[in-house]
């Protein structure tokens, strides 16, 4: 059986205000990610919603998830997810 390689992840992420966008795109930058695309779409008085959206070659899931939840955000829910098989 050939293996699936996950391309790209589609992730709600909440995290703290203080907590900088461009702080925990570089901790991701450390991972299997090759692109990354935050869109902030809702901002609470110390909350903010973000739309992350990550792809990759072969990405480690549990490593971004893991990442995401090191820096102090949480993922809500993971929207999409899309894997192609090995040739």
């Amino acid at each position: 059986m050939k293996k699936m390689k996950v391309k790209k992840v589609t992730l709600d992420v909440v995290k703290p205000v203080e907590l900088k966008t461009t702080l925990l795109l570089e901790a991701l930058k450390a991972t299997s990610v090759k692109r990354i695309e935050i869109t902030s779409y809702e901002l609470e008085r110390n909350t903010e919603y973000l739309k992350l959206v990550v792809e990759g070659d072969d990405l480690e899931t549990e490593e971004i998830l893991t990442m995401i939840k090191k820096y102090g955000a949480a993922i809500q829910n993971m929207d999409a997810l899309v894997a192609e098989k090995e040739p």
